[in-house]
């Protein structure tokens, strides 16, 4: 907007010297023709002037008229214009008189000659008034719509000529640098709004234009440095044209107080700098706690790792005793002891597989588990689930239900790990699924991808469990069996199925069960 402004207000100045809009174009063709062409305009004068001449020296006192008539008009050129119409009133009266005093016998063409050569001398007297009256005309209109436009102004309008001297000050300038126009008229910008860092730069720069004609501010919109009359500095926005007027060089500047928006702008800057400042320390302390979890968790994997093993060992061994002495290797047992055996190998095979699980998880998130992969046909492991899965669903009256294609195409996987995961995931709807259910497996294709289904007709999920069912340690609450386990088969699970770059999920509803399913990519790569 500030540059619309500006550039409407340069061209109103520019026209106000020429003349303004279309009636200012054509005042200039006039004057083009009779003042930028003085030599084609006096050649026709000379022409009339010398004809109307050898009329009128046949006609009494014609030489009289002549002379009385011409000499006005020549010297309209530099009448006013109340003048010029007094000289071709004066003119026309006299060719009047010399047609009246032509001698009896004269010729009609003679003196309509005499007349049209007359006439066209007034003719030219004229143009010349219609020339000035119009042409003062429209300056002063264009003037009064300039000045009224200038004194509008939003910004500060200063006028300048080549030595820096002021020669305009509109109301805007007033209130912005606290002179009157009175005051500054005729003095220079250097002693007025100048700061004193800055006087020689701007004495440099009007030297360099007076010699070169050229300036580095000019026609540019630029931030500076001003200075009011009580001293005070602040920093506006310059915009400097500069106009030809009848060959001399004048300045209009367009300045506007910009310190709210710097202002602004150093909050800005300052609140940003915060900003980074506060980010970069946020930034610190989360890589710094970040680095400490991740120490922490290298802590208790090692420490789950190395526990596990270390349970594990005797675990084995003191289920295989157990194993031994229910198989007789150490004499009969009566009924009450074979009983707290088969209890004391449910317990310690119950607390094998629970390590197991700290032991794989601890691999996991380590990052040291390999896969050794093979190709596998589905449905072989499909049925290798169902037949471990055979006695824990009978000792609940499950029925397993096995949906499984045998023209599946085979996966290249880690079968142990593939087969783990689907173990899992199926020993879970076995544990929830109430006595007299059913748990199916099945696989299908999807596009080139295998997938593989473990539904159950359990209690089911709601909306809430089911984002949290494959995170660690979750079991949920007030559904019999949850509280069996400690809540990582289906995290190992779907860690397995990811490490082969495959996806897990589930869907669910109380009241009817759930379906998992693992879709596998057929090379897993």
């Amino acid at each position: 907007m500030q540059e619309k402004d500006q550039g409407a207000l340069s061209r109103t100045a520019i026209n106000v010297r020429n003349g303004g809009g279309m009636q200012g174009r054509l005042i200039d063709r006039l004057n083009t023709h009779l003042r930028a062409r003085p030599r084609t305009v006096v050649a026709i004068i000379i022409i009339l002037l010398t004809a109307t001449f050898l009329l009128d020296m046949w006609v009494p006192l014609g030489i009289v008229v002549w002379v009385g008539y011409v000499v006005p008009i020549l010297f309209a050129f530099w009448l006013s214009p109340a003048s010029i119409l007094l000289v071709t009133l004066t003119s026309a009266l006299l060719i009047v008189l010399g047609l009246a005093w032509s001698p009896p016998g004269m010729p009609v063409s003679f003196a309509v000659a005499n007349r049209v050569l007359g006439l066209g001398l007034i003719g030219i007297a004229c143009l010349f008034l219609v020339h000035r009256q119009a042409s003062e005309s429209m300056l002063e209109a264009s003037e009064r719509r300039l000045e009224a436009t200038l004194d509008n102004a939003l910004d500060a309008v200063i006028g300048a000529d080549a030595e820096g001297r002021i020669i305009r000050w509109n109301p805007r300038a007033k209130q912005l640098f606290g002179w009157e126009s009175e005051e500054v008229m005729g003095r220079t910008l250097t002693e007025t709004i100048i700061p004193p860092n800055y006087r020689e730069r701007h004495e440099e720069g009007l030297r360099r234009f007076r010699e070169t004609g050229q300036g580095t501010i000019l026609k540019r919109r630029i931030e500076m440095t001003s200075r009011s009359r009580h001293g005070s500095e602040f920093p506006v926005e310059l915009t400097v044209i500069p106009l030809n007027v009848s060959g001399t060089v004048e300045f209009i500047a367009f300045l506007r107080d910009i310190s709210e928006r710097k202002q602004a702008q150093e909050e800005r800057d300052q609140w940003s700098q915060t900003l980074e400042r506060r980010v970069s320390e946020r930034t610190e302390a989360l890589r710094s706690v970040n680095e400490k979890l991740q120490e922490v968790d290298k802590v208790r994997s090692a420490f789950v790792a190395i526990a596990s093993h270390e349970i594990r060992t005797p675990l084995t061994s003191t289920l295989g005793y157990v194993e031994n002495m229910l198989d007789g290797v150490t004499g009969s047992l009566n009924e009450r002891q074979a009983q707290y055996l088969r209890q004391v190998k449910e317990n310690t095979t119950r607390l094998t597989r629970l390590i197991n699980e700290l032991l794989d998880l601890s691999l996991i998130e380590a990052g040291r588990l390999q896969l050794h992969k093979t190709n596998v046909l589905v449905d072989e492991l499909i049925r290798d689930v169902l037949k471990t899965l055979q006695p824990l669903a009978q000792d609940k009256s499950i029925r397993l239900v096995s949906d499984s294609n045998a023209a599946m195409p085979s996966l290249k996987v880690d079968r142990d790990k593939i087969y783990q995961a689907v173990l899992n995931i199926a020993q879970n709807a076995i544990k929830f699924t109430p006595n007299g259910g059913t748990v199916s497996i099945d696989s299908d294709s999807v596009g080139e991808a295998v997938r593989i289904r473990v539904r159950d007709t359990g209690p089911g999920l709601s909306e809430e469990e089911i984002p949290k069912v494959f995170d660690k340690f979750y079991t949920g609450t007030g559904v019999p069996g949850r509280n069996e386990g400690i809540g990582l088969g289906l995290a190992i699970a779907k860690s397995l199925v990811e490490l082969h770059e495959g996806s897990i999920s589930v869907r669910s509803r109380p009241g009817e069960g759930s379906t998992f399913c693992i879709t596998l990519p057929p090379n897993c790569a």
